[in-house]
């Protein structure tokens, strides 16, 4: 048995989107911020490791942008 989607109006719609992308947009933000301050502080003490782990942080970013936007869109088909 197939499960139809609810029946809703586009402002309900727009609203919930509108949360996700706030949401996306603030793990971008603090993960971007966290690996900027991995890299920039602990390069002053020349710790090649953290250095690498903000980098990555960094480039985490980029999977998960796509992620987020992946979800965006089922959502959008389910709401």
């Amino acid at each position: 048995m197939f499960m139809e989607p609810i029946e809703k109006n586009n402002s309900e719609i727009t609203s919930k989107t509108k949360k996700i992308r706030i949401a996306r947009n603030a793990i971008i933000v603090l993960n971007t911020i966290a690996g900027l301050l991995m890299c920039f502080v602990y390069f002053q003490l020349f710790n090649l490791t953290f250095i690498i782990l903000g980098i990555a942080l960094i480039l985490l970013n980029i999977p998960l942008f796509f992620t987020f936007n992946k979800i965006e869109k089922q959502l959008k088909n389910y709401l």
